[in-house]
């Protein structure tokens, strides 16, 4: 096993720990708080000697562990990509990306954040999460908006136009959009579910 897939693979299990204590830390600290649960009034529980689990908790941190697993193997392939092509020492401007993930939607990075997000206060299966997360996809967009307009769009010129041009798309892959899809149904639905 080459070094880089040993490090990858330190990150992700690393990243499964951090996932799991944030989990259950915000999990207890919502039992200070008033009762905003999704699907609170549909009682379907597994039974795990000696627990009982609510069906819809283990959708959502299930559901809500894909995508951030998902978003941590995003990260580093996007952070392998800006290293090895933008890896030098000078005090030049680094080239525009314009291949691999960047060709693909033009804010990576933002979109990759976001469903990490995602997966963390999805899991949480609570308004509490939901609107949260909502929160930090409005500071990203608008930052990702910023950006373009005043760093990229000036920095590069008519090369980021064009990049414009052929990469429509801002923050999220189609598969990212089938996630962001996923997630919303089941928020919409646990929310009616909810009262």
């Amino acid at each position: 096993m080459g070094e880089s897939q040993k490090h990858k693979k330190i990150i992700v299990f690393s990243s499964l720990i951090f996932f799991s204590l944030f989990y259950w830390g915000i999990k207890h600290l919502q039992n200070f708080l008033p009762d905003l649960t999704l699907w609170r009034t549909v009682n379907l529980y597994v039974d795990i000697v000696p627990y009982r689990i609510n069906i819809f908790d283990i959708i959502h941190y299930s559901f809500g562990l894909m995508f951030f697993i998902t978003a941590i193997l995003n990260l580093l392939e996007i952070y392998e990509q800006s290293y090895s092509e933008n890896n030098n020492q000078s005090n030049e401007i680094p080239k525009l990306m314009t291949t691999g993930h960047y060709g693909r939607v033009r804010h990576p990075m933002y979109g990759t954040l976001m469903l990490m997000w995602l997966g963390l206060f999805f899991s949480l299966r609570s308004l509490y999460g939901a609107s949260v997360f909502m929160l930090i996809v409005i500071v990203q967009v608008i930052n990702g908006i910023v950006e373009e307009k005043t760093l990229l769009a000036r920095v590069y010129g008519k090369e980021y136009e064009e990049y414009k041009k052929r990469v429509k798309t801002r923050f999220l892959t189609e598969i990212m959009k089938l996630y962001f899809s996923i997630a919303s149904i089941i928020i919409v639905f646990g929310i009616v579910f909810m009262v």
